[in-house]
């Protein structure tokens, strides 16, 4: 797999672990510390969730 594909894999892969923590209640400040990420990372994920749904 080439270095983009990876990069691609382990993004979807941190998304996926974000919102299925917001799905199972909890915040987004409870997120990023779980994952020790930064907040405007798991909002920026919740805040595509939206978008997505509008869709």
């Amino acid at each position: 797999m080439t270095k983009l594909g990876q990069m691609l894999v382990d993004d979807g892969y941190k998304r996926g672990k974000i919102q299925g923590a917001l799905l199972c209640g909890k915040t987004p400040e409870e997120v990023a510390e779980m994952f020790d990420i930064l907040l405007q990372e798991v909002l920026k994920v919740k805040e595509n969730e939206k978008d997505m749904k509008k869709a």
